[in-house]
C-alpha cells in the first residue's frame, strides 16, 4: 500500500525541469532538480529562495536542521556552497558580506517564504566585520528608533532614526567626541529647533531647514550669553533683529534702523 507521489514544480515544453518537490501523502519526501524529465540533483536539507535560483543548482539556499529550522542562508554555485550570506541562531541573525565578514548581528523577523530582515535591536559593522558602526533599533531592515552611530571607537551621533536616516531628536559629535549640534533632524539633515556648538560651547540656536539655519536664530558670545538675534537664510545672517547687553535690548527694523532700546523680559531660549 503506497501513497500517491505528487510532483510540484515547473514544466518546460511539457517536461519537468528545474526545482521540484515530491510529496507522498502530503509530506515532502524529496527536494531537488529535474532535468529533461528525470531527477538530476537532490537538495538535502535545503530550501531554495526561488527568486534568486537557477536550474543548475545555483542560487541562494536556506539550510535547515533536523527539526526544519533555518540555520543558514548560503549562496550555491552549480550545487556547491560558495559562501554564507546569513546565519541564524535562536533570536539572533548574523549577516556577512561577499568576503564572509560580519556586517550585522542582532534581532530579526521574517520567514523562508518572505525572506528575513533586521528588526529589533542589533549592531551593524564597518568593513572588516570587527568595528561597530551602529548599535540600536531596526525596523523593516533599516535603522529606526533610538540608536548610536560610530566612526572607529568614537560616537558620531546619538538619537532618533527613521527609515535609515537621522530623524527626530539627536546629538552630533565631531572626531574628538565633542558635541557640535543638539536638536531636531529630518531625513538625515538638521531640521527644526537646534543649537550648533563650538569647542564644547553653544554658538547659534534657532530654526534649521535642510541642514542650514533658516528663520529666526540667536548667537551666543564667548561666555555663552546670548548677544544677538538674527534672521538667517541658508545658513547666513540676512539681518540683525535684536542685540542684547545684560539687561538692555536693542531692536532694528528690516532696514537696520534702531526702533527700540531698553529693558526687556522673556526667556529667549524658549
Amino acid at each position: 500500500d503506497h501513497g500517491i507521489v505528487v510532483l510540484r514544480g515547473h514544466l518546460v515544453n511539457g517536461v519537468e525541469s528545474g526545482l521540484f518537490l515530491e510529496y507522498e501523502n502530503e509530506k515532502v519526501v524529496w527536494i531537488g532538480y529535474y532535468q529533461n524529465g528525470q531527477r538530476y540533483m537532490e537538495v538535502r536539507n535545503h530550501i531554495v529562495k526561488q527568486d534568486h535560483s537557477q536550474g543548475d543548482g545555483s542560487g541562494e539556499f536556506y539550510e535547515l536542521d533536523e527539526n526544519g529550522k533555518v540555520t543558514q542562508l548560503c549562496l550555491y554555485v552549480q550545487g556547491l556552497k560558495h559562501r554564507v550570506i546569513a546565519r541564524f541562531s535562536g533570536d539572533v541573525m548574523t549577516e556577512f558580506d561577499e568576503n564572509e565578514k560580519r556586517t550585522y548581528e542582532g534581532e530579526y523577523t521574517g520567514s523562508v517564504k518572505n525572506g528575513f530582515m533586521r528588526e529589533g535591536t542589533g549592531k551593524e559593522y564597518a568593513k572588516g566585520g570587527r568595528i561597530v558602526e551602529y548599535f540600536g533599533d531596526w525596523k523593516n531592515g533599516k535603522r529606526n528608533g533610538i540608536g548610536t552611530e560610530y566612526r572607529g571607537l568614537r560616537v558620531l551621533y546619538i538619537g532618533e532614526w527613521k527609515n535609515g536616516m537621522k530623524d527626530g531628536k539627536g546629538k552630533e559629535m565631531d572626531e574628538n567626541g565633542k558635541m557640535v549640534y543638539n536638536g531636531k533632524w529630518r531625513d538625515g539633515k538638521r531640521s527644526g529647533m537646534g543649537e550648533e556648538w563650538t569647542n564644547g560651547k553653544g554658538g547659534r540656536f534657532g530654526h534649521w531647514k535642510d541642514g542650514k539655519m533658516n528663520g529666526m536664530g540667536y548667537e551666543r558670545g564667548g561666555n555663552g550669553v546670548v548677544k544677538r538675534g538674527c534672521l538667517f537664510e541658508n545658513g547666513e545672517v540676512k539681518r540683525v533683529v535684536q542685540e542684547f547687553d545684560e539687561k538692555t535690548m536693542v531692536e532694528y527694523d528690516e532696514n537696520g534702523r534702531k526702533v527700540y532700546e531698553g529693558e526687556f523680559k522673556g526667556d529667549i531660549e524658549k
